[in-house]
């Protein structure tokens, strides 16, 4: 016997080849695990669970955002549509012909002297 040796150390037993695999496998079918395996397949359980739902609602919600954004990006080409075919027509009908001819029926006509400055005197 070595010096060294702890006397009350329990010998480590391993068990046979390809038995440990078999034996667990049977506990898993027959649901036969200890109060400790229980609370941690359950704790394991729980854990996969709620990030499992996590991945759910995040998945779900990713999906309403890009919904949402298509939504807006069809609402912004259409409202740049609207805006640039009013400033085209506001720079058509803003134009010195058509103005003139828009007044000649009103007895408006166009001025040929220059524009002059009005100065006031305090």
């Amino acid at each position: 016997m070595n010096i060294g040796q702890n006397l009350n150390r329990p010998k480590k037993v391993t068990p046979p080849q390809g038995e440990g695999s078999v034996n667990l496998m049977e506990q898993i079918r027959t649901f036969e695990f200890g109060e400790q395996a229980r609370k941690y397949l359950l704790r394991y359980f729980l854990y996969v669970s709620v990030f499992g739902l996590f991945y759910i609602a995040n998945a779900h919600y990713a999906d309403r955002r890009v919904r949402q954004i298509n939504q807006l990006q069809k609402k912004t080409e259409e409202l740049r549509s609207d805006y640039t075919t009013l400033k085209a027509k506001y720079i058509l009908e803003g134009k010195r012909t058509l103005v003139r001819d828009r007044v000649q029926p009103l007895g408006l006509r166009e001025s040929n002297e220059p524009a002059y400055e009005l100065i006031m005197n305090d």
